[in-house]
């Protein structure tokens, strides 16, 4: 049985050597790129103002190491960048506003590097996959899977190739389901979407949806 989980209060490096499958989202991924010998202040607790802070102190070589520990370990990150942009627009999270700026422009900076980290990981042959968190802080259903696509593009720096990559097999590579969806091949499970324009010339493209085809029986925009 796979194990997922947001890893913040325990570093996403450590999540990762003891067997969590999956860590979701982008905050708590700043703590594992912590420099040697640095800690957050007490009083920053564990919430937003304690991960943009995390962010804020991000070493590199850090960083390396952590997707280097996720490509060895298998452990998928799935970002759900589409939430942290929503918390952006709100300046809150969960209805309570985040009253100190230093905060919104580290989650700012946070929300631009962890993009371009997600598609390192998945260049690097690791997984990446995609997910929204709908609903919450008003993500909604459908339209934010095709948000995340254009942040990895606009933000992350993929191609739409890569991007199409992240959100269709390495998804499935995350969940085990690879044999069964991902790909479009002779005996998986006929789950299409089909488009009106290309996405492979812009990532928007996602969005001209014309029919959407599930296990085999085909549905028509209404």
């Amino acid at each position: 049985m796979k194990v997922c989980g947001h890893a913040s209060r325990v570093p996403p490096h450590r999540a990762s050597a003891i067997g969590l499958a999956t860590v979701e989202h982008v905050l708590g991924i700043g703590y594992s790129c912590l420099p040697d010998g640095v800690s957050p202040p007490s009083e920053l607790g564990s919430g937003l103002a304690a991960a943009a802070w995390y962010w804020d102190q991000l070493d590199e070589r850090k960083c390396a190491e952590l997707l280097e520990t996720f490509k060895t370990n298998r452990t998928g990150w799935v970002p759900t960048l589409v939430v942290l942009e929503r918390i952006l627009e709100l300046g809150g999270h969960d209805g309570k506003p985040i009253a100190d700026p230093r905060t919104l422009e580290r989650l700012r900076a946070a929300l631009h590097r962890s993009a371009e980290l997600a598609v390192r990981l998945h260049r690097m042959g690791g997984l990446t996959g995609v997910g929204t968190d709908f609903p919450v802080d008003t993500v909604s259903a459908g339209e934010s899977v095709h948000r995340e696509l254009e942040l990895l593009v606009s933000l992350g720096q993929a191609t739409p190739l890569e991007a199409l990559q992240i959100g269709t097999l390495s998804s499935a590579r995350i969940l085990g389901f690879e044999a069964l969806l991902g790909t479009v091949e002779a005996g998986k499970i006929a789950n299409l979407v089909v488009l009106s324009a290309d996405p492979l010339k812009n990532i928007s493209n996602v969005r001209s949806v014309t029919l959407v085809v599930h296990d085999g029986k085909v549905h028509h925009p209404q």
